[in-house]
């Protein structure tokens, strides 16, 4: 029988096709344990009218991809707002913005009254949007109490800041007369000294430093008492008025901080989220929040102490993932936060 002699080329080259063949084996059965590995999470938000508010909850996703690269997030953003993201809650893991509405759903009231959300986990509040009494420094209205039976203006305030608004005047008696209206005619009738007091709702906006060069006005502050009077007369309905500053200097001649209430803005998800998910949803939070708080500038200091600001103002209570992590970085988490599966 002949030999077959083999050139040693022929040798080298078929080592070396069976080991670019053997790389790209592992290669590929490495990316499938990569992707099995990947856990997807789906982000439900409620669009704003605010696009540099919207960019808050495109900063988390950021933040979450590059902190926690194990998930995979899927943004999905909803035309009918939070209820609509509690109305289809089955399908997210995390939701946000408005922690207002959230809360009385948690809690069964108001819009969701008799229908209680009693899964819904809280994981962080990323500030609270300031609502502001604006009113003309030439009237008569120097506190709160003087819009009894005066005109107050609706302002550009959406449909849960004026929902809070008048929960609150109703509960400290206070009865104005509504002038309702697009934001722009409000602001005529307040430069041509036809209404002297609106609401605003958020940070500052060019009309408003406009308004202050034709007509000077001051912010009505509030005090604790009608805070507390507020939160008491609403307790366990979810609905709650945390204290929000106006700091001195924000507008024209504004030589002193003004005590406020807000919206609370943050995010929150179910109980059967698994605890992993919910820590890591927060921790990403944390490991970026200088970039976070970039993001949205006029909660920029609050974003910046959002673990505190969870713990002192909670609506309802936290996810165990978000316990975790709270515990985690040294705070202690107050016993109303604590969810029931943890007591």
């Amino acid at each position: 029988m002949k030999a077959v002699k083999l050139h040693s080329c022929t040798v080298w080259q078929a080592l070396l096709t069976a080991f670019v063949v053997l790389f790209l084996t592992m290669g590929a059965c490495r990316d499938k344990v990569v992707q099995k590995e990947q856990r997807e999470v789906s982000f439900g938000t409620g669009v704003t009218i605010d696009e540099e508010l919207s960019a808050l909850s495109r900063a988390i996703i950021r933040a979450i991809n590059n902190g926690a690269p194990h998930f995979k997030m899927r943004s999905h953003e909803n035309p009918g707002g939070t209820p609509e993201v509690l109305e289809y809650l089955h399908r997210y893991d995390i939701c946000g913005l408005s922690l207002d509405e959230a809360s009385q759903a948690y809690h069964g009231f108001f819009q969701w009254k008799g229908q209680p959300h009693p899964q819904l986990r809280l994981l962080n509040i990323i500030g609270v949007l300031p609502i502001s009494f604006v009113a003309a420094s030439d009237s008569d209205i120097k506190s709160i109490s003087d819009l009894d039976g005066k005109p107050l203006g609706s302002g550009n305030i959406g449909k849960t800041g004026y929902f809070k608004v008048t929960q609150l005047l109703k509960a400290l008696n206070i009865r104005p007369q509504w002038r309702h209206g697009p934001w722009r005619a409000q602001i005529d009738l307040y430069h041509q000294e036809a209404l002297d007091v609106f609401l605003h709702q958020g940070a500052v906006a060019p009309i408003l430093l406009e308004c202050s060069q034709h007509r000077p006005f001051h912010i009505l502050g509030l005090s604790n008492v009608e805070l507390s009077r507020g939160g008491q007369s609403y307790r366990g309905t979810g609905l709650v008025y945390p204290p929000c500053s106006i700091r001195e200097g924000t507008y024209l001649n504004q030589s002193e901080s003004r005590e406020t209430f807000g919206l609370m803005l943050g995010y929150f998800t179910r109980q059967d989220v698994p605890e992993e998910v919910g820590y890591w949803m927060v921790k990403a939070a944390w490991v970026d929040v200088w970039n976070l708080s970039a993001s949205y500038k006029p909660l920029k200091f609050q974003v910046l102490r959002f673990p505190k600001l969870t713990l002192e103002q909670g609506p309802f209570p936290l996810h165990p993932g978000a316990v975790r992590f709270y515990r985690e970085i040294k705070l202690e988490v107050p016993d109303r936060l604590l969810p029931p599966e943890m007591r």
